[in-house]
């Protein structure tokens, strides 16, 4: 995480930034397909994200969190099982390709 404050308080101005620093960084325990998905998801994520601090203000309360901290918490593997497997790149039919008949 970054230690000065002029580097948190521009991650903290630049959603885009922290959000694709993050997934860079889970590269390594993500596989390819995830990686792919992952990447192409800032703007669901950082929905869910204005999402909850909407949440949080209609309950009459200050929203605190930050997109960091969302970000720290958000349970990406939980999220990637929790997908269709169509999503998720799996083609069944690829290993068993439908039957075709020929006639002679």
């Amino acid at each position: 995480m970054a230690t000065s404050p002029w580097l948190k308080d521009w991650l903290t101005d630049q959603p885009q930034a922290r959000f694709f620093g993050e997934i860079a960084k889970k590269r390594s325990t993500f596989t390819p397909g995830q990686s792919s998905y992952w990447g192409s998801q800032y703007g669901n994520i950082y929905n869910r994200y204005l999402g909850q601090l909407g949440q949080t203000a209609m309950q009459g309360q200050v929203p605190s969190q930050t997109f960091g901290n969302f970000m720290s918490q958000f349970p990406w593997q939980q999220q990637w099982s929790n997908l269709p497997k169509w999503q998720r790149g799996y083609n069944e039919r690829a290993f068993s390709p439908s039957m075709r008949w020929l006639m002679y």
